[in-house]
């Protein structure tokens, strides 16, 4: 496993899931126009009429489009970004003691697919949704984003502390 990591952290593989990441973000773009509306991946949480009136706005058409991409655009992006944080993570972190932190970023990935499971079971579901079912759902995408900003943090604390190990070393 640790020689896939590594393998994850070269420049040329760091690069690879960043084009990834950055195709899904402009086809996400694509997908909000199309739709005419936001995604409930980029609400903070949503509740049954929050739900109901997206779908509604989506329309059905838009409804299968969003379900769709769910299944292989949204599939594709958390294999891409984890792909990018465990590179960059790996290439921050020397000690082994730390190399533990790469979990954060996967956590994120299947946290995000089952996510994606229940948006596409809601959106073949409409209108026959249940408030439990919305609830799990807003549940799921706000442990998303909090294991995302975990990421962030993770990654801004490891470059930080190198930057200073850097500067403490040239002042020796």
């Amino acid at each position: 496993m640790s020689d896939w990591f590594d393998a994850l952290s070269k420049g040329r593989n760091l690069l690879i899931s960043l084009a990834g990441m950055l195709l899904c973000l402009v086809f996400f773009g694509a997908l909000e126009r199309a739709l005419g509306a936001g995604i409930l991946d980029l609400m903070p949480s949503y509740s049954m009429n929050e739900v109901q009136a997206r779908f509604e706005i989506y329309g059905a058409d838009g409804r299968r489009l969003y379900a769709l991409a769910s299944v292989s655009l949204d599939l594709l992006f958390p294999i891409s970004y984890s792909c990018f944080f465990i590179g960059i993570i790996i290439r921050l972190v020397k000690s082994n003691i730390l190399k533990w932190l790469v979990v954060i970023p996967m956590m994120l990935a299947s946290v995000d697919l089952l996510e994606n499971i229940q948006f596409c079971i809601m959106l073949n579901q409409f209108p026959d949704l249940s408030e439990s079912q919305i609830y799990l759902a807003s549940l799921t995408t706000m442990i998303k984003h909090q294991l995302t900003l975990g990421v962030y943090m993770c990654i801004v604390c490891l470059a930080a502390f190198k930057v200073f190990q850097k500067l403490i070393f040239k002042l020796k």
